[in-house]
């Protein structure tokens, strides 16, 4: 019968008239009072032809209450015909309901002089090639555990795509370039989505990710420049490098309670994403992750999370309000380099260290205290903080001191950190210190004069580097500072 598929049902006892009855039902109990005549029915069907491709059916019995759907809404037009009682028995009843395009469940009565005996529940599987389509989607199948992965679209012009619940997984590329694609629905069921899954579509307004997907791939989302909402669900455990990079219109993003990961570059650029939270979950966080979120004011690095990772909130400029839970043991280079609008920050005493210009240019930050535990503060850690004019520390620090504000290690024989934010004109160095850290001086722009004791046989690496004022160096040390060299750190690069 042309577009319609026929089920076979084969009835086994000859003694007995039955009717099968495809119905809508509500609650029954649908057995024991037949039961000698329930033990002889059973049911069989051949094999099913469905749109060209072998089909299969599981039969298993089911006498609990259910309810049955009159119509089961389908992305085809294949028509599913039942044809009750082949040997032309009374009362043959057929129904026709579309053909759903994964799994099919149906519940089928057997009654006898008009009361339930027995229900069967019957499932309808299609078993496709390797490759075959399900409505507009292309389709791998996996004929080993029956499950089907997007690999493209049969028109890459779509506007809106509903991945059906039988699709275990989203593949790279499938959807890449769909530029005019605005809707998408992932039904839960979808276990990953993968690497470049969405990349580039660049109408697409929203996204929710359900609790059934575990992993989001690299650069899945990657500049969808129109998406303003992003949904992770709970599922979740990873989220790929670049996922959702330069998303410059997602304004609301929620993250799942079971990432573990946000991958590098993750959500890097979403210019307009105001606030997100990091769920207790996460252990992982890439570098970049959240670098250039422009509009994004307020920030919790989870006690769950052992690092920032390095550069995650770099020239997030409205960042004002950031909490460090006690946990968190490293910030990594340049964590916070550039966010202009922090004002203060409490670091927690389970943090060990601290990276390369892992806050420079956080120009509005006034007040610092190292912790107790940090043993390890990396090169300019703090330089061009140029409201910062003192940099505190814990008494009970052993590695690190502070003296008149600026940053010593415990010995006192090398100078970290000269506070940047101080407004004095000139300097001398204490008379025990041997070593001047790299970048010790970055942009201390109001020095004007500076003086090294003899002890010092050490400039490192751009020390005075961007200290346009400092005319007037007076050199006691062996070094030989000239003027105008930009040896030693650029010591004597303005001197007169």
């Amino acid at each position: 019968m042309k577009r319609k598929i026929g089920l076979l049902f084969a009835l086994f006892s000859i003694l007995t008239l039955m009717v099968f009855a495809l119905t809508a039902c509500g609650d029954s109990n649908n057995g024991g009072s037949q039961g000698s005549i329930e033990d002889k029915i059973d049911l069989s069907f051949k094999t099913l032809t469905v749109n060209g491709s072998e089909a299969y059916g599981e039969v298993s019995d089911f006498t609990e209450g259910f309810s049955f759907a009159d119509e089961i809404t389908t992305g085809g037009d294949t028509d599913f015909l039942v044809s009750l009682d082949p040997y032309g028995m009374e009362d043959v009843f057929t129904k026709t309901v579309p053909l759903n395009e994964c799994e099919n469940t149906f519940y089928i009565h057997a009654t006898l002089n008009g009361k339930f005996v027995k229900t069967y529940k019957v499932i309808i599987h299609q078993e496709h090639s390797d490759s075959t389509v399900i409505g507009n989607l292309k389709v791998a199948y996996n004929k080993l555990d029956s499950t089907y992965e997007v690999t493209g679209v049969i028109d890459n012009t779509i506007e809106k795509i509903v991945v059906p619940h039988c699709v275990s997984g989203i593949g790279d590329n499938a959807f890449s370039k769909c530029i005019n694609l605005k809707s998408v629905t992932i039904s839960d069921g979808v276990k990953s989505i993968g690497d470049e899954a969405f990349y580039y579509c660049t109408n697409l307004m929203n996204v929710t990710i359900p609790d059934s997907v575990t992993s989001i791939g690299e650069k899945s989302f990657y500049y969808c420049r129109s998406l303003s909402s992003a949904t992770i669900g709970n599922g979740v455990t990873s989220i790929g490098d670049y996922a959702f990079f330069h998303c410059n219109k997602l304004m609301n993003a929620t993250i799942g309670n079971c990432v573990t990961a946000i991958g590098d570059f993750a959500f890097a650029y979403c210019e307009n994403l105001a606030s997100i939270t990091i769920p207790d979950s996460v252990i992982t966080i890439g570098d970049y992750a959240f670098a250039y979120c422009e509009d994004l004011t307020s920030i919790t690095i989870p006690h769950s999370a052992t690092s920032t990772g390095n550069f995650t909130f770099s020239d997030c400029k409205s960042l004002t309000r950031v909490v460090i839970e006690k946990g968190v043991k490293s910030i990594g280079n340049g964590a916070f380099g550039g966010c202009t609008g922090i004002t203060n920050l409490s670091l927690p005493n389970s943090v060990t260290s601290i990276g390369s210009q892992a806050f420079t240019v956080c120009t509005s930050l006034t007040n610092i205290t190292i912790p107790d535990c940090v043993t390890s503060i990396g090169d300019g850690a703090f330089a061009s903080c140029t409201s910062l004019a003192s940099i505190n520390v814990s008494t009970n620090n052993a590695s690190y001191k502070s003296i008149n504000g600026n940053l010593y290690t415990k010995d006192g024989q090398t100078l970290v950190q000269y506070a940047p934010g101080k407004t004095e004109t000139s300097f001398k160095i204490p008379k025990n210190v041997t070593s001047i850290g790299n970048g010790a001086f970055f942009s201390c722009i109001s020095l004007t004069s500076i003086t090294i004791p003899e002890s010092v046989t050490s400039i490192g690496s751009n020390a005075f580097t961007g200290c346009n004022k400092l005319v007037e160096v007076i050199d006691h040390s062996s070094l030989n500072i000239t003027a105008g060299s930009e040896d030693y750190g650029y010591a004597g690069y303005n001197a007169k």
